[in-house]
């Protein structure tokens, strides 16, 4: 039997898909999330060889011809080469073996390979458009460089704004009890949010909008803020797609609250 494996791999979770040449699925698997700039370059190469060996368990590499896979993080500096690499010394070269961003497999899941846009927000945020082949990001450089847009973004304006408004810098807001419902004190539970790092704290995302349809001010700022950093992203790709008829694809958790977000974009003039 001949076979293809895909693999998208976020920083929260990574997926491992199994089909037949008819592009029927034979198995799944999910491991944790992937991101080499979040968890380091080894331990990241471990869940993918991980998933992979799980997801052919009794079947031989042989049938394998091919494997695509797109990683949150795969194409910063030189990620995508060692990648590539690693890839090959897993699979072996008898299959036909590529990699690229995840933001990629989005575009080309939704677009095959007409011209058009995706934008993810998820854990982090990016975008990637293609026109007549040509291809460019925006956006999608790290937690620590690019600022708003991203589930990271979100559940740590949210934990800030609950912070300012236990300590008393800032003004009371309907998210400081709602996660609070989850941490417990939140002041006390700040070792255990640093020591669970980037993917937890975008689990609080879900806060914001669940204030922000409470009525909570705070709630509100916060989505303003980051609609307009995902404004950039789209506005951006939309000067490099021009005026034409493109389409565009949304992809990630956050965009399951695009009815609110959509009402905070601010399109270019």
């Amino acid at each position: 039997m001949r076979f293809l494996i895909g693999i998208d791999g976020g920083g929260t979770k990574t997926d491992f898909v199994l089909c037949d040449t008819a592009g029927r699925v034979i198995s799944r698997v999910r491991k944790n999330g992937s991101n080499l700039n979040n968890i380091g370059f080894e331990k990241a190469i471990g869940i993918v060889k991980e998933g992979i060996n799980e997801l052919l368990k009794n079947r031989e590499k042989s049938g394998l011809l091919s494997l695509f896979a797109g990683f949150s993080g795969g194409t910063t500096g030189d990620n995508r080469e060692l990648i590539h690499k690693e890839l090959l010394r897993i699979i072996g070269d008898k299959a036909k073996v590529s990699n690229h961003s995840d933001a990629m497999s989005a575009l080309t899941a939704g677009l095959e390979d007409k011209n058009g846009c995706v934008v993810i927000s998820g854990t982090g945020s990016i975008g990637y458009g293609r026109k007549d082949g040509k291809i460019i990001q925006v956006g999608g450089y790290g937690y620590l460089l690019d600022r708003g847009g991203s589930g990271y973004d979100l559940g740590r304006d949210a934990l800030y704004h609950a912070l300012c408004h236990k300590d008393g810098r800032g003004k009371a807001t309907l998210m400081t009890e709602l996660i609070e419902k989850v941490t417990g004190n939140l002041i006390k539970a700040l070792d255990d949010i640093y020591r669970k790092g980037k993917s937890y704290i975008a689990s609080f995302a879900p806060v914001v909008f669940e204030a922000y349809r409470m009525g909570d001010d705070a709630a509100y700022e916060v989505v303003d803020n980051n609609a307009c950093e995902l404004s950039k992203i789209f506005n951006a790709l939309g000067a490099f797609l021009g005026d034409g008829n493109c389409g565009a694809v949304l992809s990630g958790s956050v965009f399951k609250e695009f009815d609110i977000i959509k009402k905070h974009l601010k399109p270019r003039l």
